[in-house]
């Protein structure tokens, strides 16, 4: 499971970036960029731009920490002159706004870019043998073998008389 941390202002969007990432990624959210200790610790950082600077929390100093973290990086903003991309490992960039099938292949795309990157050898993968079980296809029309002890559960709901209804038989009590 890859570890991204998600910098977005507005609480309704973090949870949309958080279940949009769910139940592959584990998905950290902050409502500005946190201390650099915090980026270098992730897999993957998702910038909402365009929102920090609607919120002015998006200044000089915060994109030279996420430029100088390392980490491959998502950036959502229409400004295109407002970034340096060569100071990055690995940058996609989208305009706002963003769908969650682009932002779910772009986070794909940067993760593998961390998980190809040599590493140190490991042992190979114990092989176990498989135990399989051969399942015919039966006719779809065909009755299943315990139809008997199918149970059909239906909820029954009975109505209260119409307030009408009880004063019409409140009257021919009379």
């Amino acid at each position: 499971m890859s570890r991204i941390l998600i910098v977005q202002p507005h609480r309704m969007l973090q949870q949309a970036f958080v279940v949009a990432l769910f139940p592959e990624h584990e998905a950290r959210v902050f409502d500005k960029i946190p201390a650099t200790e915090a980026l270098v610790a992730v897999d993957l950082l998702i910038i909402d731009a365009a929102a920090l600077r609607g919120a002015d929390a998006l200044s000089t100093r915060e994109i030279r920490a996420v430029q100088s973290c390392r980490v491959p990086v998502v950036w959502i903003d229409a400004d295109a002159a407002a970034l340096d991309t060569a100071a990055f490992t690995k940058l996609v960039r989208f305009v706002p706004p963003l769908k969650r099938d682009e932002l779910r292949a772009a986070a794909a795309e940067c993760l593998r870019l961390t998980v190809e990157q040599p590493s140190a050898p490991s042992k190979p993968a114990r092989k176990l043998a498989a135990k399989t079980k051969a399942i015919e296809a039966k006719p779809e029309n065909a009755a299943p073998e315990n139809a008997a002890e199918f149970i059909e559960l239906v909820d029954v709901f009975e109505e209260p008389p119409q307030r009408d209804e009880i004063n019409a038989e409140a009257r021919n009590k009379d």
